[in-house]
């Protein structure tokens, strides 16, 4: 429910306003102090009398001020801030220092007297809550009315734009004895109106807002509609009623109303291998305040829907039926109370009823699976616990099996023969004696498990050695900078193809690496190596192979990242339009607006420069269908080389400027008059949370920037170094696309003005060994490891 505070609303209004008169009362001032002086120290030290008009809680107070040009121009900087922070972060802790810094600066000039000071302070001392509406668009929607109240035996209060019906009210009674006569029915219908209704007897009551209708059936009272062009209707009621009900966009009740709760839902959420013999659903509902309460469910794909009205306490179901098998299901639940109504929506999926083969090893569409293996496995279950049979065959053939009323369970079929890079397929077929299932899986062959890239056609080698003092902690498949210059990598192939990182010498192991960039003419390399064990105490070693004029493509970039990496952007151009996402997940960056990101020297290899243009900004949106969404740990990382010290946005899920914030997303913040970097995590209505690094940083410097929740606090680092100030806001998720360079698609005055590279985003919080293992990998190559001379193969 969206609630308004009046006091917060009047303070809120009254500084508005307070800011609006200013405005209009200074500028004049500044305009006549603009005519030429006949010296500097006329235009500097000449006082001018001004007019400064204040709205307060006890009216307008209006003074006459001298002020000096430096102390006028100083005013109407503070304010045009002020303004523009309110546009940008009106909830923001610094728009609260802005504001208080303006106010103090007015209040310091003479002739306002201290009791409408004081009255000033305690206006800013309130918290501000600022009410936004949506803008009215053409044609305007029709208002939802949410929210019903009713009353019995009541008084009540309305006004607003709208108007009522009769159109005059007045009193009326019966003649000499005066007893009241109540109107049978009236009815008001308001665009935007404040409905107070206490019922007599109880003391319980609601206050509608916003767009409402009502209703008052032995209404006794005053009432009014005026119409004054080009003003809208303005109605106002004051009375009594023996019944009134009112809808509207927003309500709140007194005491307040506990909405219904949905429990118990059976299949439960997200249940796997649920019967298609399912033959009803079932949920539970319960209200606090014991209201009646009505129900409906619908399902997705239609098996069944039902409802219910004035219902206790209790469990409840609707009847199903028509349920396929391996079929997901969506159910959707929504229960009222007159009051509020709650909404949940549950989903399952049913069980197969032919056998269920899952599990493939070598995984499908696998590449690079070592020629030297010698079974492959799969899974197959019954969910009717029937004995099964099944085939395999594979194609070219290296294999076969077959098996006779097994039960569920992991099988084998032993294979030999495989050479390098073909592509296989396997066959499975199993049956419960009434039900078939068939599934094909395919894989391609690489090297062997173990073997020496001398035997395989590679000339040349390095050996590379971490330096141990460089990592902070054991960690694990972590991904190392590989950026150097050498002229002996002209011996590679042109785009680098051959390239190839094995754990040690002769018969090793290889390590799956991918390529951002490498210059042939040159022999520039920048690439990414996962390395699996990467230890603190001892130095890791391992070789880079190069000069095998006939293999194919070695790097292999899916696995170069680990699970937890959502989407890895190196920031270089994929095309003119488009940065991509190496993990393999897909998520494609899409350059927005006219005056595109261009691809510009980064921290590492090529980044993107935004804001070429001033007010024609840029950003790159990553249409992500929600999975980039992340409503738990995280962790979301960037390098920024910032050109001004405006509020900017880096990267980030997120949105604003409505009822819910949602998301996430790191920045490059204003605080007060420092620059500072900052994590923001939302958790819905105006709950949101800045956490900010301890120091500020100049412009025109290279910045690593890093938020992330862990075990449920938030945290921010900068260069590596974990920042004092922490966490706990929760995250709700947001709709909107993932950007760079901008929170939101719409907000064109939040965008990054510099260079960002190497954007990620992990479902995991990062541990400070690794944020710090990360930092230097990156900062420092050249510091991080060392290579050794070329070796020659026999």
């Amino acid at each position: 429910m969206k609630k308004y505070s009046r006091t917060n609303i009047k303070a809120a209004c009254c500084i508005s306003l307070m800011l609006l008169l200013l405005s209009t009362s200074i500028a004049p001032a500044l305009a006549h102090s603009n005519h030429p002086q006949t010296t500097q120290t006329q235009n500097i030290s000449q006082t001018t009398p001004v007019t400064v008009t204040l709205y307060g809680t006890t009216g307008l107070h209006t003074y006459t001020t001298p002020m000096t040009q430096e102390a006028i121009q100083t005013l109407l900087q503070q304010e045009t801030t002020l303004r523009l922070a309110i546009q940008q972060a009106p909830q923001a802790p610094e728009t609260k220092q802005l504001q208080t810094q303006f106010l103090t600066t007015l209040l310091a000039t003479q002739n306002i007297p201290p009791a409408t000071q004081q009255e000033m302070l305690t206006l800013l001392q309130k918290p501000l809550t600022l009410v936004t509406r949506q803008p009215v668009k053409t044609p305007r929607p029709l208002p939802q009315f949410n929210y019903e109240g009713t009353a019995r035996i009541c008084s009540f209060v309305s006004f607003g734009e709208g108007s009522s019906g009769p159109i005059i009210i007045l009193p009326r009674f019966i003649p000499f004895i005066l007893t009241p006569i109540p109107r049978i029915f009236m009815h008001w219908n308001a665009d935007d109106a404040v409905t107070s209704c206490g019922n007599l007897r109880n003391n319980k009551g609601f206050i509608a807002e916003g767009a409402q209708q009502g209703n008052a059936w032995g209404f006794w009272g005053i009432g009014f509609t005026v119409h004054l062009p080009p003003m809208t209707n303005t109605y106002g009621l004051f009375g009594y009623a023996l019944y009134s009900h009112v809808s509207s966009e927003y309500m709140e009740y007194y005491p307040p109303n506990s909405p219904p709760e949905i429990t118990g839902a059976d299949p439960a959420d997200n249940q796997q291998n649920v019967p298609n013999t399912l033959s009803e659903l079932r949920f539970q509902i319960a209200d606090a305040d014991s209201d009646l309460m009505s129900y409906n469910v619908t399902t997705t794909p239609d098996i069944g829907s039902g409802s219910g009205g004035l219902k206790t306490d209790g469990v409840y179901s609707i009847p199903v039926s028509g349920l396929q098998e391996l079929t997901k299901y969506t159910w959707h639940v929504q229960v009222s109370d007159g009051k509020a109504s709650v909404d949940k929506t549950y989903k399952f999926t049913t069980a197969a009823v032919a056998p269920v083969i899952t599990n493939p090893v070598p995984a499908d569409n696998e590449r690079e699976v070592p020629m030297d293996i010698t079974e492959l496995r799969f899974t197959i279950r019954d969910y009717q616990s029937d004995a099964m049979d099944y085939t395999v065959q594979t194609q070219p053939n290296v294999g076969s099996a077959q098996g006779t009323g097994v039960h569920d369970g992991t099988y084998t079929v032993p294979v030999s023969g495989l050479t390098y890079g073909i592509l296989y397929k396997w066959f499975i077929n199993a049956t419960d004696g009434t039900h078939w299932t068939r599934k094909v899986f395919s894989f391609i062959t690489g090297y062997p498990s173990l073997f020496d890239p001398y035997q395989y056609g590679w000339h040349y080698r390095k050996q590379i050695t971490i330096d141990h003092t460089q990592v902070v902690g054991d960690l694990s498949n972590f991904p190392v900078l590989i950026s150097l210059t050498d002229q002996d990598l002209l011996k590679a192939q042109t785009d680098g193809k051959d390239l190839l990182f094995m754990n040690g010498p002769g018969m090793a192991k290889k390590w799956h690496h991918e390529i951002e960039s490498f210059t042939h003419d040159n022999g520039r390399l920048v690439a990414w190596v996962n390395i699996p064990d990467l230890s603190a105490t001892e130095d890791t070693t391992f070789y880079l192979y190069y000069g095998n004029p006939s293999c194919t493509d070695q790097q292999y970039p899916e696995k170069t990242w680990d699970s937890s990496y959502l989407a890895v952007w190196h920031m270089n151009d994929a095309t003119s339009t488009t940065v991509k996402d190496s993990t393999g997940h897909g998520f494609t960056g899409v350059k927005r607006t006219a005056s595109l990101p261009s691809q510009w020297s980064g921290k590492v290899g090529n980044g993107q420069l935004f804001n070429l243009s001033g007010s024609d900004w840029a950003y790159i949106a990553v249409d992500d269908q929600g999975g980039l969404s992340i409503p738990g740990d995280f962790t979301i990382s960037a390098w920024i080389l910032p050109y001004s010290d405006t509020g900017m946005k880096v990267a980030g899920k997120h949105q604003e400027w409505r009822a819910d914030y949602q998301g996430y997303a790191i920045n490059w913040n204003i605080v007060g008059s420092e620059t500072k970097m900052s994590l923001r995590c939302d958790g819905g209505g105006y709950a949101y949370q800045y956490i900010y690094a301890d120091n500020q940083f100049p412009n025109n410097n290279w910045y690593y920037l890093s938020g992330e929740k862990r075990a449920g606090t938030n945290y921010v680092f900068v260069d590596g170094q974990q920042q004092s100030h922490t966490g706990s806001q929760s995250l709700l998720n947001s709709d909107n696309p993932f950007c760079i360079g901008a929170w939101q698609t719409e907000e064109s005055n939040l965008n990054f003005n510099g260079v960002i590279d190497e954007v990620r985003l992990s479902s995991t919080g990062r541990s400070p060994a690794w944020v710090q293992t990360e930092y230097n990998t990156m900062n420092d190559p050249f510091a991080f490891y060392t290579v050794g001379p070329e070796e020659q193969g026999p």
